[in-house]
């Protein structure tokens, strides 16, 4: 059953994240050219390589664009189309906050979920950021997805490496390799710097996370995402990712 404490903090999380998603134009730089690329894609745009002003747009993966494309037809109706679009900011921020919960819930007990998740609404550098229509916001989501999975790991390692493999999959498909990267550090320094990663429950989980990572991943959607962007990439590369983006 869940605890008046719960949804008292979670009321209190939704209060927090609503105002200044609405009620105002794009901000530049950011959410400016992140709405074009989303407003390509209401337009008919390729789902795969997105474009801007009609070029394939092949700095960031396309996951972010296409949840806020999804939010912007769904809240259009009763929204301008950039609140609409926006509106996807606060899916992920829910996300974010409800699986930092879950992590400190299994780290420290049932007690501090409520606290982990009020610890990072205290953080003042996320009061702008995480109201914009970024793609960063994504990636943070797939951070604490991730973090509860290696939590999840010391007790259930199966569910953990799921978790694990899905986080870091959002975390990419949101944002390039970076987040992938830094999660694969992690991993590695766990066993390290404490003994309750030694064991091979956390090795399995580790077998688990890889596929999980890498099941939903395509070529054509990685076109250009692991590197340059069009105007640095080969002949051929550009030719390949301009004809995903028109088919």
């Amino acid at each position: 059953m869940i605890s008046h404490r719960t949804v008292l903090v979670a009321l209190f999380c939704l209060a927090w994240i609503l105002p200044g998603l609405i009620g105002h134009d794009p901000w530049k730089p950011d959410e400016a050219y992140t709405f074009g690329v989303v407003y390509g894609i209401l337009n008919g745009g390729s789902w795969v390589v997105p474009a801007l002003a009609g070029e394939p747009f092949l700095d960031k993966p396309p996951l972010a664009y296409l949840v806020a494309a999804a939010s912007a037809q769904v809240f259009s109706a009763i929204l301008p189309l950039h609140d609409a679009a926006r509106l996807a900011t606060g899916f992920w921020m829910a996300l974010t906050f409800a699986f930092t919960a879950v992590a400190g819930r299994e780290f420290h007990g049932t007690r501090y979920g409520a606290v982990s998740a009020l610890l990072l609404l205290g953080c003042f550098g996320l009061v702008v950021r995480s109201h914009q229509l970024i793609t960063d916001v994504a990636m943070l989501a797939g951070f604490a997805i991730a973090y509860y999975g290696f939590a999840l790991s010391l007790r259930r390692p199966a569910a953990g490496g799921a978790w694990i493999g899905t986080g870091a999959g959002i975390a990419f498909l949101a944002n390039g390799l970076l987040a992938p990267a830094i999660l694969a550090l992690i991993a590695l320094l766990l066993p390290v710097v404490s003994r309750g990663w030694r064991g091979r429950g956390y090795a399995a989980s580790m077998l688990i996370a890889a596929g999980a990572a890498t099941r939903g991943r395509c070529g054509r959607s990685c076109c250009g995402y692991c590197g340059a962007s069009v105007s640095r990439a080969s002949p051929s590369r550009r030719s390949c990712c301009r004809s995903s983006a028109s088919s």
